[in-house]
């Protein structure tokens, strides 16, 4: 039997690699995200992932055409930046509603399923930066952070009906992800010199980051195991290593490092 899998996000960057790349490895994985079409040719519907009524409905269609669904991989999501003064609450709010409330509403939409089954996997993206809180993206470290507790919570709940939980935390990596990144500190503020720095190192580890064929590879060996890990950390040597460090490290030893990278 084919085990079925719903990728969030399935338009673009991770999403749209893993999407393919499970595809092309047998498993039957359907994509969603706000531009997809309603396909099943193509195994795609439209869904905006911070509307959990449409969610449970997708998710409902899926069952009856598959008649279950093994894997979530809840990797939608968008990065905001700016000083925190400077960043307006709805840009705030939109933020964690689609990073956050997006991968609780899809976990919500499946549990039942996976409950009942007493079998399932649910993979949620979080980020390097959910580990570590990054200096002018500070909206979006927070909502990493939050998938980060939310999944050891969830995992502690769902373990009993045989349900696996599992964090992926991605470095940096080459997607559309940079260039989509919305911007909030403006040449006018007296946060601009630092936040330009910053962000300019940022933008050119990303563009000059791994491909994201690693990370799809990686989801695969996730569902093909046993026996997964917790979480997962991906991306380049040095940016494993500081997450190691981070934890043995003084954090004013840490902090130091930080400023003097991006060059605050």
């Amino acid at each position: 039997m084919n085990k079925i899998a719903l990728v969030t996000g399935a338009s673009s960057g991770f999403g749209l690699e893993i999407f393919n790349y499970l595809n092309s490895k047998g498993i039957h994985a359907y994509g969603v995200s706000r531009t997809l079409k309603d396909s099943l040719q193509n195994r795609t519907f439209t869904l905006d992932v911070t509307d959990l009524t449409k969610a449970n409905e997708v998710v409902k269609r899926l069952i009856e055409i598959e008649g279950h669904i093994d894997v979530l991989i809840n990797v939608a999501g968008f990065g905001i930046s700016g000083a925190v003064e400077d960043t307006p609450i709805e840009a705030i709010k939109r933020q964690m509603d689609v990073n956050f409330l997006g991968t609780v509403n899809l976990t919500k939409a499946v549990l039942p399923y996976m409950r009942e089954n007493r079998s399932g996997l649910i993979i949620n993206f979080s980020s390097i930066a959910g580990l570590i809180g990054l200096p002018y993206q500070a909206f979006y470290s927070s909502s990493k952070f939050a998938i980060e507790g939310f999944s050891e919570a969830l995992r502690m709940e769902v373990e009993q009906f045989g349900i696996r939980v599992v964090v992926v935390e991605p470095g940096d990596f080459k997607t559309g992800f940079t260039s989509k990144r919305e911007k909030y500190t403006e040449e006018n503020s007296p946060y601009y010199e630092k936040f330009y720095k910053a962000i300019s190192r940022m933008e050119k580890d990303e563009t000059e980051g791994s491909n994201p064929r690693i990370v799809a590879e990686l989801i695969y060996k996730i569902i093909s195991s046993k026996n997964p890990h917790d979480k997962y950390v991906v991306g380049p040597f040095s940016e494993k290593l500081f997450v190691i460090l981070k934890k043995i490290l003084p954090e004013n030893l840490i902090y130091a490092i930080f400023k003097m990278y991006y060059g605050l």
